[in-house]
């Protein structure tokens, strides 16, 4: 579709298309044009001129998205009355497009900007493209999650979060624990195939729809967390667990502180065991963990960081950084993997049952006192900003 504005001058006559694919349209209205429009140059011509606009999204730089309109007019009324019905319907007809959504706001997160920029930039958005939406203002860790369990998921067609990646778990584990639940999977059986969730979940203001790759995390025999991003053992789960004591900083913190398969058996001692279902790209890391890493592929790199010296470990992490290869190291290798299965030595000594399914199946991973100012005998994992209580894990 295509609007033409005329700008006419002593010497010259400019027209100046605007294409909107109807995939990008939020709405479509009859524009009333003042006074002061009517005296302009493109109106002045027209005995009563008629009007729409057609609000839409445009793509901007650094993967944004920006709002914009667009003012369609012409001297015949009834013309104006079928575009407007005709790009309506055909709005009715796109199936992608939500009717009714469930918001979760939490009022805490980041820097708990989170209900003032739903209420001031998502909230009209919203209204304006006609959306209905029933908003749960969370109130306490897990809030989210529990009220998936209750609520008549069938009503909406996607739901949305609001606040920081806490919020995002909450929600993912809401959904797939909820869709498990109704379909009669025990999450707690790791060999147990996990029902997809076709739910859409919509993160404020990062996000866009795109399938994910979900890895469910069991410790012996019980569910632990499903992980869509980072699972992380060693330096990133020591970190984490650290900046838990600083959560008063905010964002800043973190600058501070089975089937009959072939297992392949790896020993030795690691500083870093990432296991990452996407490359996690983000302004710091332009390139993310492991830039091969793709959605919806059915398989997770999984990155092993031998134990090194603090100079070559710092080297490392600095090529995140950059656009040199982080995996040409001597001590880092890299695996894809659809399942794999890790004990430390120090669940080795003290649980019996994981140890005898290390003997059996895979071996171990293990790892002496840390090089990396780590003064704890065991590490932590960081599930996709969360910690895990248990070290041995089996993941698929």
């Amino acid at each position: 579709m295509s609007s033409k504005k005329y700008g006419r001058s002593s010497t010259s006559l400019s027209i100046y298309n605007c294409f909107v694919p109807t995939s990008e349209i939020i709405a479509v209205e009859e524009t009333e044009l003042n006074k002061k429009q009517r005296s302009t140059g493109k109106w002045q011509k027209m005995a009563k001129p008629h009007a729409f606009t057609v609000y839409y999204v445009k793509k901007a730089r650094n993967h944004r998205w920006r709002c914009r309109d667009v003012t369609f007019w012409c001297a015949d009324e009834y013309l104006c009355t079928q575009w407007i019905q005709a790009l309506k319907e055909l709005l009715e007809m796109q199936k992608c497009r939500p009717k009714q959504l469930l918001v979760y706001i939490n009022p805490y997160g980041g820097k708990r900007q989170g209900k003032r920029i739903y209420e001031q930039k998502v909230a009209p958005l919203f209204s304006l493209a006609s959306i209905s939406t029933d908003v749960v203002i969370t109130e306490h860790a897990n809030h989210a999650k529990d009220n998936l369990f209750e609520v008549n998921i069938n009503k909406y067609d996607g739901v949305v979060c609001v606040g920081g990646d806490g919020m995002f778990s909450e929600v993912m584990h809401g959904l797939i624990g909820r869709m498990q639940k109704d379909s009669g999977i025990d999450q707690n059986n790791p060999k147990a195939p996990l029902v997809q969730c076709n739910i859409r979940i919509g993160i404020i203001p990062a996000g866009d729809c795109q399938p994910l790759d979900v890895s469910s995390v069991h410790h012996n025999n019980t569910f632990l967390k499903y992980a869509v991003s980072l699972l992380g053992y060693g330096f990133y789960g020591d970190v984490l667990k650290d900046s838990e004591k600083k959560r008063w900083m905010g964002p800043m913190r973190y600058d501070y502180s089975e089937d009959e398969e072939e297992w392949k058996v790896i020993k030795g001692k690691f500083l870093a065991i990432n296991v990452v279902n996407m490359s996690c790209a983000c302004p710091r890391s332009p390139k993310g963990l492991s830039p091969a890493a793709h959605l919806a592929d059915g398989s997770a790199d999984l990155i092993l960081v031998r134990k090194c010296s603090r100079f070559d470990f710092l080297r490392y992490l600095v090529r995140h950084t950059n656009q040199d290869d982080q995996f040409d190291f001597s001590f880092v290798d890299v695996y894809r993997v659809k399942s794999f299965q890790f004990t430390s030595k120090l669940s080795e000594d003290n649980e019996s049952s994981v140890t005898d399914i290390g003997k059996k199946r895979f071996g171990q991973f293990c790892r002496d006192h840390p090089a990396c100012c780590c003064n704890i005998a065991n590490s932590t994992w960081n599930c996709d900003g969360e910690t895990l209580d248990s070290s041995a894990i089996e993941v698929r």
